[in-house]
């Protein structure tokens, strides 16, 4: 679940290569939440039910037992296609012997602990410190000679390590935004008419089997590339082209979301571990938990709240441009982590926290959703938020204490405009607000360290 989460991530980093322009911004990062929005409804309604009852555990188990898989029993030539494509590559990089160290150690064992009854407490430091020592994994007994990159290096493993792991990242990086520019160079200008009728075009069949159809393309663009993130990271620059709607965005992403689990099942078959069922249920967990999401929200248009939940996201972003770093700090690192560190400190204080948020949020969301599309169901009092403090139902004020922040201390040039901004007026007290309307001033430009305001306004 964790994972699925993680690699949403991808496509919300490569939407904010659009940040200068407001509605490419808009489209792409909303594009972008469909992925992980999904995942973590999906999650929502899962995790807890796991949790309780171990269902996933339990169903893929039972599938497992049902296939009759046994240990070593599978033949794993056919699944060595992809290894056999990469493996020159990595192998020019760097060779391991995983039973190095286990040799090397059992080896020092025997000949220092001969014996169970030599034990003692000074045997058994030394133990640790031999299961410790300074081993490599690094292959030194190859059978033409070792000539790969890092052979006879004199880096520990953990620093080779450490340096394959920063480039693999820059690699992919960069491959990622190449995969963009390139995609946006190739669909814009005069060929942005011709595919966007292509891809929009009507095809004589009901609508709502339409919609399984491209989810179902989605599903085998994803099995033929092996990667959820490369589909979902296109689709930014293509709904940011509006060459497609954020409906059918929505669909290839859910048809992606199934399509990346045959990449699970495949390592799980392929890999030729010691106890491959146990292997086979790990990616049937995964293939079970992206299924249900997708029959949870996605076959009935009420239940769509990604869809929903990503477009009112996407207006607040075109107005608060920081609200896109602010979400991804939140929902990748300062939540996770507070989560954890919650459950590390009191598990009850961390069930009570997280339910009490999940309910306050679920509460906005349905009545959001209420509001916008059927406000006579709500009591009068729900049909809007004014009933709240501005401070409630805004960010205006969080955005001015950020924006000023950002023109103090960046060394840039920041432009902004606001509807409303606090301020201290006169003798008329701190909680009154001036709104730029009424002074004549629409756009407020500042540059570091400089606020220029009316001669009437104090900061």
């Amino acid at each position: 679940m964790g994972a699925n989460v993680g690699t949403s991530i991808t496509s919300t980093l490569i939407s904010l290569s659009n940040i200068k322009e407001n509605e490419e911004y808009m489209l792409g990062f909303t594009a972008a939440l469909l992925h992980s929005l999904f995942n973590w409804l999906t999650i929502l309604f899962l995790l807890p039910l796991e949790i309780f009852t171990n269902f996933l555990e339990k169903l893929s188990e039972a599938c497992v037992q049902k296939i009759g898989l046994e240990n070593n029993s599978m033949n794993h030539d056919m699944f060595h296609m992809f290894e056999q494509t990469v493996n020159p590559l990595v192998h020019s990089l760097i060779l391991l012997d995983s039973k190095s160290c286990v040799s090397y150690n059992t080896t020092q064992l025997e000949v220092i602990v001969p014996e169970e009854d030599t034990f003692d407490e000074n045997t058994k430091d030394y133990i640790e410190e031999v299961f410790q020592s300074n081993c490599s994994l690094m292959k030194k007994d190859c059978e033409n000679g070792c000539n790969y990159l890092f052979y006879g290096s004199s880096l520990s493993d953990i620093e080779i390590g450490i340096i394959l792991l920063v480039v693999s990242f820059l690699i992919f990086i960069i491959c990622y935004i190449c995969l963009v520019k390139c995609l946006k160079a190739i669909l814009s200008n005069h060929l942005v008419h011709i595919s966007r009728k292509l891809m929009n075009k009507d095809f004589h069949i009901p609508r709502w089997l339409g919609h399984y159809f491209v989810l179902l393309f989605g599903m085998v663009l994803t099995i033929c590339i092996q990667s959820s993130s490369v589909v979902t990271a296109i689709l930014v620059p293509v709904v940011s082209l509006k060459l497609i709607s954020f409906e059918t965005a929505y669909q290839l992403t859910l048809g992606a979301n199934l399509g990346t689990t045959t990449t699970c099942i495949l390592a799980a078959l392929s890999s030729g571990a010691q106890h491959p069922d146990l292997a086979l249920q790990m990616a049937l967990c995964h293939m079970f938990f992206n299924l249900f999401g997708v029959l949870l929200l996605f076959p009935i248009s009420f239940l769509r709240m990604p869809l929903f939940m990503a477009n009112k996201m996407g207006k607040t972003v075109i107005k608060y441009k920081w609200f896109s770093i602010f979400y991804i700090l939140l929902f990748f690192v300062v939540g996770p982590f507070a989560i954890y560190g919650l459950s590390l400190l009191n598990t009850i204080l961390m069930y009570v926290v997280v339910i009490s948020m999940i309910s306050l949020a679920t509460f906005v969301v349905i009545v959001n959703y209420f509001q916008e599309n059927n406000p006579n169901r709500l009591p009068n009092i729900l049909q809007n938020w004014l009933f709240l403090p501005k401070h409630f139902r805004s960010f205006s004020t969080i955005d001015y204490v950020v924006m000023t922040l950002m023109e103090v201390y960046c060394c840039c040039v920041v432009s902004r405009t606001v509807a409303e901004i606090p301020m201290i007026v006169g003798g008329m007290g701190i909680d009154n607000q001036v709104n730029l309307d009424q002074v004549g001033l629409r756009s407020v430009k500042v540059e570091r360290k400089k606020i220029i305001l009316n001669k009437n306004i104090s900061h």
